[in-house]
């Protein structure tokens, strides 16, 4: 594709600095924490994920239609987005190097701490704050 579309060599190399700009911040921010703040860290890193496709969604559709897009339902949207995460743990053990039992098992506690409730491939956020403050240890 590259060979047909040479001009398309930029907006490949901005992509792929961003993605290691956002792994070497990752690793800045993750060494020193435990493996829970990490999940926390992680399973946050996420949810802002899913919240920015989200809203870049939501800005396609509402160009695609021509309207203006009321920026007070933006958050609401958000938000609704935010508590849940489509993810298996077994994605998640890989995304830490660690086995699935470990991630089931920091989980439950988490659950049992009232940060998340888990639902099969899903985990919904029932804290989000206090889930970002603990990957911030």
């Amino acid at each position: 594709m590259l060979v047909e579309y040479p001009e398309l060599y930029p907006h490949f190399i901005r992509q792929l600095c961003q993605r290691i700009r956002t792994l070497f911040s990752l690793l800045d921010e993750t060494t020193g924490l435990g493996l829970k703040e990490r999940l926390a860290k992680r399973l946050t890193m996420l949810s802002n994920n899913w919240v920015e496709m989200a809203n870049s969604q939501i800005n396609d559709v509402a160009i695609e239609q021509n309207k203006a897009v009321s920026f007070d339902t933006l958050p609401n949207y958000a938000e609704s987005i935010q508590e849940e995460i489509k993810i298996s743990q077994e994605s998640l053990a890989s995304m830490l190097n660690v086995s699935r039992q470990t991630i089931n098992k920091l989980l439950q506690e988490m659950k049992n701490e009232q940060l998340i409730t888990l639902r099969y491939g899903k985990i919904m956020l029932t804290n989000p704050r206090a889930l970002q403050q603990l990957g911030e240890l």
